[in-house]
């Protein structure tokens, strides 16, 4: 694998990045890339649809509540004060600004990715512990991790993910973003007349880009993973990103 500050070939020089995600801070990460003077590009493969679930009062008997998308705060924003009580683990730190914006504590620094989500859990809870997750329609990676540590997952789907309908090839880029499993699995669910495979990939942390390495149809030269899912990480990517010129 090829790591960020590696030269790679591009047919020419476009300095260009298509974003496919986060849904909810596309802008600000577009603002991040052209602030590290690249030409970007918002591009979203999917869209988040809020569910009419309710996080019912037996909730109230778990021992905390972990968040791995901003997109499952207004449900639990909704839930009964007991629920809104427990400890909040969440991942990223945009969840965690939407969060408190909401009323809603965190009780750790935000994780990196579900994984290091699970360890800060295992970390600080006693097994065997219920935990509440309110989560979108697809990855069960999350309480995989923390049903093998020892603890029980009360799993609610309080959002899904559906695909968008495709715009068209997308245009020539250096580089494309991914920032979910869900994007990714949309993007080579694309035959391949409707999209373009970029020289770089670079994914939004550990879990997305494990997504892209499972794709065998992916033809990416490079896949980077973003050490912290940040628009500043993201900038300092790209900054290191060299496209040249090639006959």
């Amino acid at each position: 694998m090829k790591r960020a500050g590696t030269r790679y070939a591009a047919r020419r020089v476009i300095q260009r990045l298509l974003l496919t995600g986060p849904l909810e801070s596309l802008a600000s990460f577009a603002a991040a890339a052209r602030g590290a003077g690249w030409e970007a590009l918002e591009f979203p493969l999917i869209e988040i649809v809020e569910l009419p679930a309710e996080l019912a009062a037996d909730a109230a008997a778990c021992s905390a509540v972990c968040v791995t998308s901003s997109s499952a705060l207004p449900a639990l924003a909704r839930a009964s004060e007991r629920v809104r009580a427990l400890p909040l683990f969440v991942v990223g730190a945009r969840t965690a600004e939407r969060a408190q914006a909401l009323g809603l504590a965190p009780v750790a620094p935000p994780a990196a990715d579900a994984a290091d989500l699970a360890a800060r859990v295992a970390r600080s809870l006693p097994q065997p512990a219920r935990l509440l997750w309110p989560r979108g329609s697809h990855s069960d990676e999350l309480a995989r991790r923390l049903r093998a540590a020892g603890f029980a997952v009360d799993e609610r789907i309080v959002y899904a993910t559906r695909v968008r309908e495709a715009r068209g090839r997308p245009p020539e880029s250096a580089a494309v973003f991914f920032a979910s499993p869900s994007a990714v699995q949309t993007w080579f669910a694309r035959p391949p007349a409707a999209r373009t495979e970029p020289a770089v990939a670079i994914a939004i942390g550990a879990t997305t880009a494990a997504a892209l390495r499972g794709e065998t149809a992916a033809r990416f030269a490079a896949i980077l993973a973003l050490p912290e899912p940040t628009e500043s990480a993201l900038a300092r990517a790209l900054t290191n990103l060299e496209p040249r010129r090639t006959p």
